[in-house]
């Protein structure tokens, strides 16, 4: 799984992608997909991709099953979540997390700190994320991309 979190328009996700129980890898889980638009996701690789392309209106049907699915989507300046479903439902209180280390993000985010310091600090006890953070800015439509060298 992964930890992905939303405050102040700031988009963040740890970059552990995790197999089974003793496979861990390096990912990156955010994608840039056009002007204004992003998508956080974490589960099954080409669940996304077709995700994805629903998403740029190349697909005109969302992906057949979406189990395992969680992510946040970034329309300019409009946040949504999903789970499980292609249905987006709207971000309405000030943060949002998803994914295994949610309630920690979440609870990170109650206590003042910023999207990637409670996804830093989700990696630092849930096994299935980890403390590299790439992060998206709604802003200035930045997305800064740690590399497994940092």
């Amino acid at each position: 799984m992964t930890t992905i979190a939303y405050r102040d328009g700031v988009l963040a996700a740890d970059t552990q992608l995790t197999l089974g129980d003793n496979v861990r890898s390096f990912c990156h889980k955010i994608y840039h997909l056009d002007e204004g638009r992003v998508l956080a996701a974490a589960g099954d690789a080409d669940i996304i991709e077709q995700w994805k392309l629903f998403l740029l209106g190349k697909n005109k049907r969302p992906p057949k099953t979406m189990k395992g699915m969680e992510g946040i989507f970034i329309d300019k300046e409009d946040a949504y979540f999903f789970q499980d479903s292609p249905i987006l439902m709207p971000i309405e209180k000030k943060f949002h997390a998803e994914g295994s280390g949610w309630q920690l993000a979440f609870a990170a985010m109650h206590m003042g700190l910023s999207a990637i310091k409670a996804v830093e600090l989700a990696g630092e006890i849930d096994v299935n994320t980890n403390t590299l953070v790439d992060y998206y800015d709604v802003k200035t439509q930045e997305l800064k991309e740690v590399s497994f060298e940092t």
